[in-house]
């Protein structure tokens, strides 16, 4: 299997490639200079986190066209999540107050492989996903927030958490999402 992890500036990755590497291969595209022509049909696509908010004007148009047209699997991580959410329809939302480097308690939602108990994981971001995307089911929220989605039909995945921060649950999600 192999990763395209695109990188919308997050800084430290170390802990998402030593994830990735234990399923296949990966690269990095940085997502100001994409190369779409790279991409393979059964590419992984790793949408990752990094400063900034999915209102930007123009700064995300090649991964909304990824999001809309690569025919592999997608997971979006954090502002990943946010950009699938608002392509797709729903609205993100900054929140009052940063999750700032601290583990939440999420909880399953539904009828699903991905999360079945309640788990503590990972955040650090300043916006929300309160509303389900168009074509898109909810696996697990927070007290506050939307948490982990899945399109219905297509295999499209978001987490608003950052699984590789969250130890062995984190890597037991992203596991149970690849396994899908």
């Amino acid at each position: 299997m192999r990763f395209v992890l695109i990188n919308n500036g997050e800084t430290s990755q170390d802990k998402l490639k030593r994830m990735l590497v234990k399923h296949g291969s990966y690269i990095v595209m940085p997502a100001d200079d994409m190369n779409p022509s790279i991409i393979h049909p059964d590419d992984v696509i790793i949408l990752n986190s990094g400063p900034g908010n999915v209102y930007e004007k123009n700064r995300f148009t090649n991964q909304v066209k990824l999001l809309r047209t690569h025919p592999g699997k997608i997971i979006g991580i954090c502002l990943g999540m946010q950009l699938i959410s608002k392509t797709f329809g729903s609205s993100v939302v900054k929140r009052e107050r940063r999750l700032n480097n601290r583990r939440i308690a999420i909880y399953p939602f539904g009828d699903n492989s991905v999360i079945v108990e309640p788990v503590k994981v990972w955040e650090n971001r300043y916006w929300a996903v309160h509303t389900v995307p168009k074509g898109f089911e909810v696996l697990a929220n927070s007290n506050s927030d939307i948490e982990i989605i899945k399109h219905k039909s297509k295999p499209i995945w978001g987490m608003l958490f950052h699984p590789e921060y969250s130890g062995k649950i984190g890597e037991h999600i992203f596991n149970e999402i690849l396994k899908q």
